[in-house]
């Protein structure tokens, strides 16, 4: 499928309307170069002057992780976690949420457990599960496809009750093979009509699900059905429903063709607000720039934090276009690849618990920043979408102790930043064009 792609520039504008101060992208399935060190640019003699400012004292929510898929057993290309993928994700890149897919056919569930407890017993992230389709015996048509030959497919209503006994049975059946669900979802995409393994569900379907039979999932956390779009007018039903509401934990949903958006309405419901997939490789097929496509990923990820989301995952962990390499087109398993330096920006420091606080930026228009405190610390994401350097000044809103950060480029995987300057509460540095840095002040 071929969706509208977004430069960084524009997604930051998008963003900026929707009312957020950051912004997102798309998805494509393709193939081509695995060689994501996009076009160095030059950096200008001239630097711009830009100013980031935190105040600790005014906080919004509290950060739950960083994720990708992990397709296990269940689907081929390369894409499954081995050894080294898990260490170089979830120790050296520091994610902490993995996703995985159902399979529907349940002889297949033993393998994936096997799989997961092995990385589980080692790293213990958390595990969001999430179906594609149920068995098609419980389908109308009987076909596991969202959309085959024209024709799509839902769940049939007097199968609602053995569904959710699936999804308990699923949820039960890990945690006793020692691989415990953090969370399990309704439906993976559930508004888009895919010619592979899905289910569409309308508005009132879902709520009908979700209201009369959430609660016999019991061994997971449920989460809603993730739409294609995060679209808000899907979850509504839910959350205005109090019954439904109450039987869910989760408000999960994707980000292709939109935006990251606030949405209020699941925070003031107590819910936690998930973005559990997207992906951006069209460079990989269209010629242009790998690295302008994941600038494009990171003002994204700064998009879901200011926009007040909870969680981040990115599709594939494993792929030679995406964070870690999967051993093809000139990649090597377990390798961080640049967009694996350019997220871990993130996840390497802003860990679980930590809570974002205010941040602001003068100066320019091409200065993106984040900020969350945590374990005594404050850590201060900044992307430079521009072709100059950038000298900022920030103040920390606190008095300074010890100052540490690294930025990662086209042509820097993860280099030290170099500060000029520090006084009680302000540090000078110099942030290098269209690079993500992290700022750690102590």
């Amino acid at each position: 499928m071929k969706l509208l792609r977004i430069s960084a520039a524009v997604l930051l504008a998008a963003c900026l309307a929707a009312g957020c101060e950051k912004g997102g992208e798309t998805r494509t399935s393709t193939e081509g170069s695995a060689e994501e060190t996009g076009t160095t640019v030059k950096d200008e003699p001239v630097t711009e002057p830009a100013g980031v400012t935190v105040d600790p004292s005014v906080t919004f929510q509290t950060w739950d992780g960083f994720g990708a898929m992990n397709l296990g057993t269940d689907w081929t290309k390369n894409t499954d976690w081995t050894g080294s993928d898990a260490k170089a994700l979830l120790r050296d890149m520091g994610l902490n949420l993995m996703r995985i897919r159902i399979p529907y056919d349940e002889s297949r569930w033993e393998a994936l457990a096997q799989a997961c407890s092995e990385i589980y017993n080692e790293y213990a992230p958390g595990i969001l599960a999430t179906p594609w389709s149920m068995p098609a015996s419980m389908k109308t048509p009987e076909q596991t496809q969202a959309r085959k030959d024209g024709v799509t497919s839902s769940l049939r209503p007097e199968c609602y009750g053995d569904y959710a006994a699936y999804l308990e049975r699923f949820a039960a059946y890990m945690k006793a093979h020692g691989a415990p669900l953090a969370a399990i979802s309704v439906q993976n995409e559930p508004d888009y009509a895919a010619e592979y393994d899905g289910c569409l569900w309308s508005a009132a379907q879902h709520l009908d699900f979700v209201k009369n039979y959430g609660h016999l999932v019991k061994s997971a956390p449920l989460a809603t059905a993730e739409s294609f779009s995060s679209r808000q007018e899907f979850y509504d039903y839910v959350l205005e429903d109090d019954t439904a509401c109450g039987n869910i934990a989760i408000v999960a949903g994707h980000l292709y063709g939109t935006v990251p958006k606030a949405y209020p309405a699941a925070a003031e419901k107590g819910k936690r607000l998930w973005m559990t997939e997207h992906l951006l490789n069209d460079s990989w097929s269209d010629g242009t720039d790998h690295w302008d496509e994941t600038l494009s990923m990171a003002a994204e990820m700064l998009g879901c934090m200011e926009c007040g989301w909870n969680a981040y995952f990115w599709w594939y962990g494993c792929r030679y276009y995406s964070l870690v390499g999967d051993g093809t087109e000139g990649t090597a398993r377990g390798q961080i690849l640049p967009r694996g330096y350019a997220y871990s920006q993130f996840s390497r420091y802003i860990q679980p618990g930590d809570v974002r606080v205010r941040s602001s930026v003068d100066g320019t228009e091409s200065l993106l920043a984040t900020a969350f405190e945590g374990n005594g610390a404050l850590k201060v994401v900044l992307l430079n979408t521009g072709s100059t350097l950038k000298e900022v000044t920030l103040d920390s809103g606190k008095e300074t102790g010890s100052v540490s950060g690294t930025y990662s480029s086209s042509s820097a995987k993860s280099a030290g930043l170099t500060f000029s300057s520090k006084s009680p509460r302000s540090i000078i540095f110099t942030l290098p064009a269209r690079s993500v840095a992290t700022v750690t002040v102590r």
